[in-house]
């Protein structure tokens, strides 16, 4: 398996079994960890895209987070006595 590798693969042979298991623990973790950090970043940029675009198309004036939190409350209610 790690001969498929190339060059990694002959790196990963001399190392003792119980590292090869560490090493491949922690490239998984890294891993995960950046494409969390990246979805969160990503829907973060997501939601205050959207929210500037709509405070721009309203007015400045007419939009609160309040308001805008109890209109999306609005359209999920459906959604959660469907679900409960």
């Amino acid at each position: 398996m790690f001969y498929s590798l190339g060059s990694k693969g002959i790196l990963l042979d001399r190392i003792s079994s119980s590292s090869k298991v560490v090493v491949v623990v922690v490239v998984v973790v890294v891993v995960v960890v950046v494409v969390v950090v990246v979805v969160v970043f990503v829907v973060v940029v997501i939601v205050v895209v959207v929210v500037v675009a709509v405070v721009v198309m309203t007015g400045f004036k007419s939009l609160t987070l309040v308001s805008l939190w109890l209109s999306s409350m609005q359209h999920l209610e459906p959604v959660i006595f469907v679900l409960f």
